[in-house]
């Protein structure tokens, strides 16, 4: 069995000693707006001064707020082969939130809980051995927006971070309203104050939406028997079963 990202990995917001953030550099953040056919969501490739690991990625994503994203369409995997890896990135392309727990039976899924469905492999790819994914920069083979496979345990320099959240659910993605001084966040953690008010723990809220609710359970049953998960074992037993089902439902709570 390939080595699985542990739970840890859960919105923590806190960055592990070892990658402190003077390792990470940051392009633009790029909104694919809602008027040009986009989610409305923000993206933002952050390049390492060196390299790291998925789980440090992911640590980093998870920091600011985001998470390494979660491609559902063609549309979104071209828009961000252009907009956000294009030549900025110093290599082949950029790491994404994509990995397997079976690469010999090509189960895969997202490291946010979204559901896996729509693909945008390279020709052959992926690998029965590789387990996780990567876009490729624009002239690297393929059409655009295409991925390719790697393995668990190397090395990248440069990933993907996706904003979501909103939180406050008033339609609009939370971290473009901090970028535009809407939202405060004093702290710097990608979440706007005014959403971390919620007295559920944060291992519950699998989402870091600032509530547990029906999303955080779907992302839980999503990991549901899979060995050292990267999201949902909230007892840190290596797996996802009952006993953490139990614990997301005893914190169940709306949003802020």
């Amino acid at each position: 069995m390939m080595k699985r990202a542990p739970a840890t990995l859960a919105l923590t917001g806190v960055l592990s000693c070892s990658i402190g953030s003077s390792l990470f550099a940051q392009e633009s953040p790029v909104q694919w707006l809602v008027e040009d056919g986009g989610n409305g969501r923000w993206y933002q490739l952050e390049t390492t001064v060196g390299v790291a690991d998925f789980e440090a990625m992911q640590e980093v994503a998870e920091s600011q707020g985001g998470y390494l994203t979660a491609i559902t369409s063609l549309a979104e995997s071209e828009f961000i082969a252009l907009n956000v890896v294009t030549d900025k990135s110093s290599g082949r392309g950029a790491l994404i939130g994509a990995f397997s727990t079976d690469p010999a039976n090509q189960v895969w899924a997202w490291v946010n809980g979204e559901p896996w469905g729509f693909t945008n492999w390279y020709g052959g790819e992926p690998k029965e051995v590789e387990d996780l994914a990567y876009v490729l920069k624009p002239g690297q083979g393929g059409p655009t927006g295409s991925w390719d496979d790697t393995t668990w345990g190397s090395q990248y320099e440069e990933a993907i971070i996706e904003w979501s959240a909103d939180c406050n659910g008033d339609g609009i993605v939370d971290y473009g309203q901090i970028l535009d001084g809407t939202l405060a966040d004093d702290d710097a953690d990608g979440v706007p104050d005014c959403c971390e008010a919620s007295d559920c723990p944060v291992d519950a809220d699998l989402n870091g939406d600032g509530c547990v609710n029906g999303a955080d359970l779907s992302t839980l049953l999503g990991f549901w028997g899979v060995p050292n998960p990267v999201l949902g074992d909230l007892d840190g037993n290596g797996i996802v079963n009952g006993q953490d089902l139990a614990i997301l439902l005893g914190n169940w709570s709306p949003c802020p």
